[in-house]
């Protein structure tokens, strides 16, 4: 996994359980380009947000949100720790007039999902109090390790955007990383995915702002966009790509294996101005209704 190191950047390699520290460290905009020794000059394209402390997951415990109004977002902690094995899971609770049970069950869903990894079907998916520390799971060398959490942004008006992450290291040769973001309308009780956001067209358009943006940042780095891991030097915007509200903008956030290949942390995301996207979408989406606010 990533984490920095007095203004460097070092990458723990689980696999071969040793670290490569970064040599000829370049910022770009968004982005560090390095070289890794020893095992023969590796080029890496990584993101800037994409640290990881070590051992641990995407999130540190969320602190409640209250919007007024009698609208909040508190954390459910769901907590288990062994020697060798260590389970976090950190539920957003929504609490507001127009929110049901079943709207919050979806998070719960959603949190779960992420910490267990696409491995687990939805169907099958445990409660967050059956995600727990079974005798002879992890080790010294290798502790069992399952975290799920979410970051809250308000964007005003009752709106606010949940990201929610899961990191999980079970014993395979690398952790699994991954992640998705919830638009909520908390004064009606709506929670919108990102595959709801966009129509085919519109994700079509961001696919071609997107990829412009990373090979303009890869440039500037002097790396030529071939040598920056995508799978076939395309980073197209799907249904399931994640679509992170912010008061900035849009945030185009990808992950582990949906548009680069052996990435052990965020993959790379961009943001695009709230007066583009703006531009973007259709009136009557949720989106529009959004972005018109003052």
């Amino acid at each position: 996994m990533l984490h920095e190191t007095q203004g460097d950047l070092a990458l723990a390699c689980d696999f071969h359980k040793r670290a490569l520290a970064f040599t000829e460290l370049r910022p770009g905009p968004r982005l560090f380009v390095g070289r890794a020794e020893p095992g023969g000059e590796v080029v890496v394209l990584l993101h800037r947000r994409a640290v990881l402390p070590p051992n641990r997951g995407p999130f540190a415990p969320p602190k409640p949100l209250d919007l007024g109004e009698g609208r909040s977002i508190v954390p459910r902690a769901v907590l288990h720790k062994t020697s060798t094995c260590e389970v976090s899971l950190f539920v957003p609770v929504l609490k507001a007039t127009a929110i049901t049970p079943e709207t919050n069950q979806v998070l719960v869903d959603a949190v779960v999902a992420q910490a267990m990894g696409p491995s687990v079907p939805d169907r099958s998916l445990p409660s967050p109090e059956e995600v727990r520390c079974e005798p002879g799971l992890g080790s010294d060398e290798s502790p069992y390790v399952v975290d799920g959490g979410y970051e809250a942004v308000s964007l005003g008006h009752g709106w606010v955007n949940l990201r929610i992450e899961g990191y999980a290291r079970t014993g395979g040769a690398s952790a699994n990383v991954s992640g998705t973001c919830f638009l909520v309308d908390l004064a009606r009780g709506r929670l919108y995915r990102s595959r709801e956001l966009l129509d085919d067209d519109q994700r079509k358009t961001l696919t071609q702002w997107v990829e412009r943006r990373l090979r303009m940042d890869a440039r500037n780095a002097r790396l030529d966009a071939e040598d920056s891991d995508f799978f076939e030097n395309a980073a197209a915007v799907s249904p399931e790509t994640s679509l992170c509200l912010s008061p900035d903008g849009l945030e185009v956030a990808f992950y582990p294996g949906e548009v680069t290949k052996h990435m052990p942390t965020r993959g790379p995301s961009v943001l695009i101005p709230k007066a583009r996207v703006t531009r973007l979408v259709a009136s009557g989406s949720p989106l529009a209704e959004l972005l018109r606010q003052p």
